[in-house]
């Protein structure tokens, strides 16, 4: 008897000691992750290697949350120091869950504002974004078709009774870089959902400087415009999107158009060129000074003119297209404050506006194309063009 319990003794002495040899490794490798998460989301990124991995932490928060809440509960058996590690980064990753209540009030305080028409589905709730973060990973990926002057086109699902309305597409990249081809998942998930998607390419600085690249930009809308038919597109209702540099393209396209345009949507654009010049970030990974003289050919000391002509707020008169800002609060390349001034110039103007400003986000912060910013901004952005294209 007394064998017997002393075997049992020694087998439990033996799990328990190899449980505790398998959660160290565990523990230490939960502590690690949530201590770089932590310090990506807290310090800034000093240079162009570190921004995108801070954007990408900024974006994976529901996944921290676990992260966090599984090393704290396993930290509370033993070396309970790391509790504290763990419960830092639980604070850290839990307060963009709980910005998301007050961004959507003010979302829908801002669609109430501006009279729309079409009825208005609830905004994705903390659930949903939890949810869609951990199951919304794959979007379908259309292969576009390469048109004239470089531009790819997804051609919306085939429909024999109406014209499908028509997205025009500018890509980012400093004005520097970037294809017609990227954005891909993004631009198909548009296309299945019925419009025609052309992406356009323009000429990179600094070989071509401003205003090359707006001029681009307007003769690939005047083609679209003038061939819609060929691709079962209407050319009654165009739409243009653009992403940081191609944004601001997009803008000043929709603002100063001769072809009607019915919105215009800008994720993180530059709105006000020279006061980014001299306002630019304390961290500055991409060197703005440098891509904006890069474009433009000077400063804007030299070349006022210039950089009035490349801002989009130049452009401000009645009748401007509606018009969506998407951006990060947490962007140091195109400040927040700038896409927020340029809204808050629209609405006193009288002219339609809607502004997303996601609290937790930086620069790009829908390349994270499952993550809850991702999701808000997909929701916003489908709610806008149900809107201007009917």
């Amino acid at each position: 008897m007394r064998s017997d319990l002393r075997l049992s003794s020694i087998i439990g002495v033996t799990v328990w000691s190899q449980g505790h040899i398998v959660m160290k490794p565990i523990l230490f490798l939960l502590f690690l992750l949530s201590a770089v998460y932590t310090a990506l989301v807290l310090i800034p990124a000093a240079n162009d290697l570190l921004w995108p991995a801070v954007t990408v932490a900024a974006e994976l928060w529901p996944y921290f949350i676990a992260l966090n809440v599984l090393g704290l509960l396993l930290s509370l058996f033993k070396w309970r120091l790391l509790a504290l590690v763990f419960l830092l980064g639980l604070g850290v990753s839990s307060w963009p869950m709980l910005s998301v209540p007050s961004l959507n009030q003010s979302m829908a305080a801002q669609w109430d504002a501006q009279g729309f028409r079409q009825p208005v589905d609830e905004a994705p709730e903390i659930a949903d974004l939890l949810e869609s973060s951990f199951t919304d990973f794959y979007s379908p990926r259309m292969t576009p078709q390469t048109l004239n002057m470089g531009m790819a086109f997804y051609p919306p699902p085939p429909s024999s009774n109406t014209l499908a309305p028509i997205i025009i597409h500018i890509h980012g990249g400093a004005w520097q870089f970037g294809s017609a081809a990227d954005n891909r998942a993004a631009l198909s998930r548009l296309a299945n959902q019925g419009y025609a998607v052309f992406s356009v390419a323009y000429r990179f600085a600094p070989q071509f400087t401003f205003p090359a690249q707006l001029e681009d930009v307007q003769s690939a809308l005047t083609w679209i415009h003038d061939n819609a038919n060929s691709y079962q597109a209407d050319s009654s209702r165009i739409a243009l999107i653009g992403r940081s540099a191609g944004a601001q393209l997009a803008m000043l396209a929709a603002y100063t158009s001769e072809i009607p345009v019915r919105g215009v949507v800008s994720y993180y654009g530059p709105t006000e060129l020279a006061a980014m010049y001299e306002d630019p970030p304390v961290h500055d990974p991409m060197d703005i000074r440098d891509k904006l003289v890069d474009l433009l050919g000077g400063t804007p000391a030299d070349i006022p003119e210039l950089y009035a002509q490349a801002s989009p707020t130049s452009s401000l008169r009645n009748r401007l297209p509606p018009t969506l800002q998407i951006t990060g609060a947490r962007d140091i390349i195109v400040k927040a404050r700038f896409p927020r001034e340029w809204h808050e110039t629209l609405v006193n103007y009288g002219e339609s506006s809607l502004l997303l400003e996601i609290p937790w986000s930086f620069h790009a912060f829908d390349a994270v194309y499952f993550a809850p910013g991702n999701q808000l901004a997909k929701f916003h952005l489908d709610r806008f063009l149900n809107e201007v294209m009917n």
